[in-house]
């Protein structure tokens, strides 16, 4: 299937219409941390509420990369951005690192 791009931030959001009506009944959508402190947490928002069965792998690595290179206004630590995931209600969290912390 085609996928048009889309804006900033809404990535994944578009999968919230087709899923009824496709195949493909489960989506992966990449969504880095500088887009999700800017605006990824609405499309998130929007796909848990429309009931889509998508897998969001956030890039966690302290830079809105698109931008240069800044740090994320709003960035939480990764335990608070887990928790507001939780808090709109994401199903399963899954943290994977080459830390150990």
């Amino acid at each position: 299937m085609h996928r048009d791009p889309v804006p900033m931030g809404t990535g994944g959001a578009a999968n919230n219409g087709i899923f009824p009506f496709s195949e493909n009944r489960h989506t992966f959508q990449n969504l880095g941390d500088g887009t999700y402190f800017h605006s990824g947490k609405l499309a998130i928002s929007s796909s848990v509420a429309s009931g889509a069965n998508i897998t969001y792998r956030i890039l966690y690595n302290g830079v809105a990369a698109m931008t240069g290179g800044q740090t994320p206004p709003g960035q939480l630590p990764i335990a608070k951005l887990v928790k507001e995931l939780e808090s709109i209600g994401v199903k399963r969290t899954v943290v994977v690192s080459d830390r150990q912390e």
